[in-house]
């Protein structure tokens, strides 16, 4: 290494830096690290996170993970989905997640309407699944595929976040 030259740093003191950036922007950092240690144990799916109407289980997904620090963050957007399905509505949900939304309109349509909820990731389509179950909703039903413009068949490449998986063509 020449004189004056910069020795760059380890991977894992940027991975330490990055993660103290991450910890300092956190409203609540302890429950941070527990929901985090939770997700890479495969403890999360333990606990139940509590919503207004509904309940989820606490999958390794961003969106669980988001619900698990503020479990009142998405009540701008839940307050949207209630505002426009009424009693006996039929409503699509296209990239249904882990059931957040359709747990929303399933509520609002009542037994006389019926929610179809479509997600294509078969992981999160599971945890949608068990989420539909856990609220004991019998007026939802769940298809595993993809919509497009076109018919065919396509992978999904698993992004190391689940919400930004993509469709890869075969």
């Amino acid at each position: 290494m020449k004189h004056g030259s910069i020795k760059p740093e380890r991977p894992i003191l940027l991975a330490v830096k990055h993660y103290l950036r991450i910890l300092q922007r956190q409203q609540h950092p302890g429950r941070f690290i527990v929901g985090k240690l939770l997700c890479y144990s495969n403890l999360s799916r333990l606990f139940i996170i509590k919503q207004p109407s509904f309940r989820l289980r606490f999958y390794p997904t961003n969106l669980s993970f988001t619900l698990w620090l503020d479990s009142a963050s998405r009540e701008a957007a839940r307050s949207l989905f209630y505002a426009y399905p009424q009693a006996g509505d039929y409503v699509v949900d296209v990239g249904g997640n882990i059931g957040d939304v359709s747990l929303c309109f399933a509520a609002k349509v009542g037994q006389q309407g019926h929610v179809l909820t479509i997600e294509p990731y078969p992981r999160t389509f599971h945890y949608l699944l068990a989420n539909l179950q856990l609220n004991h909703v019998t007026n939802a039903s769940a298809v595993n595929c993809a919509l497009g413009q076109e018919s065919g068949s396509v992978g999904i490449l698993n992004d190391k976040r689940d919400d930004m998986n993509h469709v890869v063509h075969d």
